[in-house]
């Protein structure tokens, strides 16, 4: 499970701070990306809990995606 943490802890390097934990289950799940207009869920990530866990994640109101696997984060545009 400290995958899931890590993995939070690079989408708040991202967007700020995160009063959740990610799921860790294969689909996409929408948030609300901080600072962003209230009620909106303009956040996206899909984590997939592997032998080697991995995941991505971006936003629609910050223009970016990302993916996070075996503790390392690479950037996309």
């Amino acid at each position: 499970m400290d995958y899931i943490k890590a993995f939070r802890d690079v989408l708040q390097v991202a967007y700020g701070s995160l009063e959740w934990l990610p799921i860790a289950d294969g689909t996409i799940h929408r948030f609300h990306v901080p600072g962003g207009q209230q009620g909106t869920c303009n956040g996206w990530y899909l984590l997939v809990p592997d032998r080697r866990p991995a995941g991505c994640f971006g936003s629609w109101r910050k223009s970016g995606m990302f993916s996070h696997g075996a503790g390392r984060l690479f950037g996309g545009a």
